[in-house]
């Protein structure tokens, strides 16, 4: 059986909404990306957001690309948003994320990713190999750039 994958993704607001769609979005659609990903895992993506912001990304039609690649589930997180400290609402969001699976949680890989991420092309695919290769952590910093 292929290992579980979910990717996280948290996104509330117009502006990371669109800069997802518009951007972070395409660069997990490449090809070496979101993609190859799916290929050899049991791969499932989840929007952490609000729940009035799940029908702006079901109107995006960049989002229809990246249901054909796996299944994708909105968790709401409307108790965290609005929080003045994004990186607090970001850390718990992550763990309802996390905490959605239950005593799964232990077998399932999982990606963080930010709303405003850009990924090089063979990102994932280099993360997929280390996940088959049996790596328990993988830790990638990113880099910000205006």
């Amino acid at each position: 059986m292929p290992p579980r994958v979910k990717v996280l993704i948290a996104a509330w607001g117009d502006v990371y909404i669109d800069a997802f769609s518009q951007l972070a979005l395409p660069s997990l659609m490449a090809s070496g990306n979101l993609p190859a990903l799916s290929k050899a895992t049991n791969l499932s993506v989840s929007i952490l957001t609000s729940h009035q912001d799940q029908a702006k990304f079901e109107s995006k039609p960049a989002f229809n690309a990246l249901k054909s690649i796996c299944p994708v589930s909105f968790i709401d997180i409307d108790d965290l948003v609005g929080s003045s400290i994004y990186g607090i609402t970001l850390t718990l969001a992550y763990m309802r994320g996390i905490a959605a699976e239950g005593e799964n949680m232990v077998n399932v890989n999982f990606v963080f990713f930010n709303s405003d991420f850009i990924l090089a092309q063979n990102s994932l695919l280099s993360l997929r190999n280390l996940i088959l290769a049996g790596s328990s952590v993988v830790m990638a910093p990113s880099f910000r750039a205006i």
